[in-house]
């Protein structure tokens, strides 16, 4: 994923919440949140919060700070000079635009070194999505922005459309549809045409702010567009959604003779829709598949060859033979093949009729969990879901679909417990290529309680101009990714002398402080120790226009065009 901020110098709202999002995120991780481990364990972002640095300085030094361009001198006055780097990439590029215009493309496509270095960066890294921040009016933007018409393929319009339903903003669309106007050589237009990249402008940031939003609304637009950051990201990978289709089983025949080892038959038959609507194949070759609510609490194990349940691939009227569901306290458990990408795996869960939950309305919790590469017992958070079903005793085809996914950590109590059921799945086949069976009891997998126990809490995490926050590692500021040293593992000597050398000249440094302590000026409460809080991001120069007080801080009615993306 790649996000990048001040395209235009004049918007410093488009800085505010990239910077935001990455220290809100660092410390929702280390806070333990379930969405955020999941997201920094599993997707690599990338940051380029200054697309733009030379205009932005030079607005500093100006009352009005109008300059949008970068510093190219293409005019005779300074102020209205420069190439507009959101018109300068190499597709539909127009030369219509003087040097004095504010739309001016440059003397080529590619011709300034922020493409060049936004161009590189793009076909050096295989992104699945991008998010271009710019200000302001609360739109969201997406290719193709020269036409006049909307020309994406209609599996890509609806990739959007589910991304503008998240956003919840009533402009949303190419630009002819949210600013009004045509964009030639736009990144967007560049990065998913070119690059296959779904790429987006949200235009944050309310009307009443204009381009240099008054403290009082900056707080609310850097929160509001966390939970839309996170969204995108998320979708960058598996996004799971669930569809259960419960009908009485009446004169259904089931095929296999397999159905013999559940004694009693079910009343009514399962037929669940594992949907990936994310833009990657799920991580591994199988998902982890835990189940709540299709059986009785307090339900025993079959014993006598019995089983709880089967499981048949390919949903109603599949011919294959099925699998066992294991079974642990009144939670089914299987494998599934991985799922790809904008695709549904589908399957029918049959219970035994003994085991059946019958009573009362019910809730159905299901739980997915994916292996990392190479690590089918590290699952760093489940995909979870729920529907709500009739009761069995009074059984009428019903079909559910459940809302946004939620993630939950592995543990030992409620949606916990599932999580760390379906995780046990993964971990005991994790080399399978198809749906397997499991032991009775699975292994519960658990977080530590920080997810980095190794990054301490004073680790300095710095964002260069482009820098990457992956699950290789957060960037220290000397540069080298952070690694995790064994729990437990016993020292050799040359660590232990290491050790005593780095305690040496941490004492020798301790004292030199001491004894210098009187002329070095106290500067804590101005500096970020590790990301950069609210507070800093209001200290960012220039950003003290008094903007009108809006209580959201986003377009609530009628939204003017006052922007250029």
């Amino acid at each position: 994923m790649l996000l990048t901020g001040l395209t235009h110098s004049r918007e410093p709202t488009s800085l505010t919440v990239l910077l935001y999002f990455l220290g809100h995120l660092l410390d929702q991780f280390r806070s333990g949140d379930p969405a955020a481990v999941y997201v920094l364990e599993t997707r690599e972002i990338w940051f380029v919060p200054f697309v733009n640095p030379d205009g932005y300085i030079a607005n500093q030094a100006l009352s009005n700070k109008v300059i949008r361009k970068n510093r190219r001198p293409t005019c005779a006055s300074s102020v209205n000079g420069g190439v507009d780097i959101n018109r300068n990439f190499g597709i539909h590029w127009s030369g219509q635009f003087n040097g004095c215009n504010e739309e001016h493309g440059g003397t080529g496509p590619f011709s300034e070194p922020e493409t060049q270095a936004l161009k590189k960066l793009c076909e050096e890294n295989k992104f699945m999505t991008a998010m271009n921040f710019h200000a302001f009016g609360g739109m969201l933007t997406h290719p193709y922005n020269w036409a006049d018409k909307d020309m994406l393929p209609k599996e890509d319009k609806q990739i959007y459309r589910e991304i503008g339903d998240v956003f919840g903003w009533p402009k949303f669309g190419p630009a002819i549809a949210t600013v009004g106007y045509t964009a030639y050589g736009e990144s967007d237009d560049w990065m998913y045409g070119s690059q296959h990249i779904i790429s987006m402008s949200p235009e944050v940031g309310p009307e009443s702010g204009d381009f240099w939003p008054g403290q009082q609304l900056i707080r609310g637009i850097n929160e509001r567009n966390f939970a839309r950051t996170l969204y995108v990201a998320q979708k960058s990978g598996l996004e799971f959604k669930l569809q259960a289709v419960h009908t009485p089983r009446g004169t259904t025949t089931l095929a296999s003779s397999e159905t013999s080892k559940l004694g009693e038959l079910p009343l009514g038959l399962l037929d669940l829709s594992i949907q990936n609507a994310g833009l990657a194949t799920s991580a591994g070759k199988v998902l982890g598949v835990a189940v709540q609510g299709a059986v009785r609490s307090g339900a025993a194990v079959p014993s006598g060859g019995q089983v709880a349940a089967l499981v048949f691939t390919g949903g109603p009227g599949a011919q294959g033979a099925p699998v066992t569901a294991s079974l642990r306290s009144d939670i089914l458990s299987f494998q599934l093949e991985a799922v790809a990408r904008r695709s549904t795996s589908s399957l029918r869960l049959v219970v035994s009729g003994a085991l059946e939950k019958r009573e009362g309305g019910r809730l159905l919790q299901v739980c997915v969990a994916e292996a990392r590469q190479g690590q089918p017992q590290a699952v760093p958070a489940c995909h979870c879901g729920q529907v709500a079903l009739p009761a069995a005793s009074n059984l009428v085809a019903v079909t559910s679909t459940s809302g946004r996914e939620t993630f939950v950590l592995p543990g030992i109590a409620n949606l916990g417990l599932l999580c760390s059921v379906a995780a046990g799945a993964v971990g005991t086949q994790g080399t399978s290529t198809s749906v397997g069976s499991l032991p009775a009891s699975p292994s519960v997998v658990s977080l530590p309680a920080s997810p980095l126990p190794f990054l301490q809490k004073n680790t300095a995490v710095v964002a260069a101009p482009v820098g990457s926050s992956s699950s290789g590692g957060l960037q220290p500021a000397g540069g080298s990714p952070v690694s995790p040293v064994p729990i437990g593992a016993p020292p050799d000597e040359s660590t232990a002398l290491w050790a005593l050398f780095a305690m040496a000249l941490t004492a020798g440094g301790m004292v030199i402080c001491l004894l210098t302590q009187g002329f070095v000026k106290h500067r804590t409460s101005q500096v970020a120790r590790r990301a950069p809080s609210t507070t800093d991001l209001e200290r960012i120069p220039a950003l003290q226009a008094q903007g009108e007080v809006d209580e959201d801080g986003d377009p609530l009615d009628h939204l003017s065009i006052g922007a250029k993306m």
